[in-house]
């Protein structure tokens, strides 16, 4: 039997976050991802960027996945954007399925903290760090 203060502990150790892609069956998929992973809980999940915004100001996650093309309204990048001025100290992760690095830099450059592109990703440093 957990007691009410362990639960609070464990809640407060889980990493709760908030999925933005145009398509469902990613997102489908990324549940089931972070499903598996001990630490993390999909509170949310948005298809544009009208959405993640709402999402994100309702729910105040601990981290927001945004893939780079959005096909309706703002682009992730241009997403990205916004929500760093808005909730500076947020940690984004940017992804793509385009293997050019120029998306990746371009999500750093906005303030991501990491970058997944094609089959690798790029980290802080500016380089692809590993393959995946």
């Amino acid at each position: 039997m957990i007691t009410q203060p362990h639960r609070e502990q464990a809640h407060a150790m889980t990493k709760r976050i908030i999925l933005v892609d145009d398509h469902a069956v990613v997102r489908a998929g990324l549940i089931e991802i972070f499903q598996r992973r001990p630490g993390f809980t999909v509170v949310g999940e948005a298809a544009n960027a009208s959405e993640a915004m709402r999402l994100v100001s309702q729910l105040s996650p601990d981290l927001v996945v945004v893939d780079v093309s959005l096909e309706v309204g703002m682009n992730g990048i241009e997403l990205l954007k916004h929500l760093r001025t808005q909730h500076a100290s947020l940690p984004i992760l940017v992804l793509s399925m385009h293997e050019e690095d120029i998306y990746a830099e371009r999500a750093l450059n906005a303030g991501a903290l990491l970058a997944v592109v094609g089959f690798g990703w790029v980290g802080g440093g500016g380089s692809r760090s590993q393959q995946v």
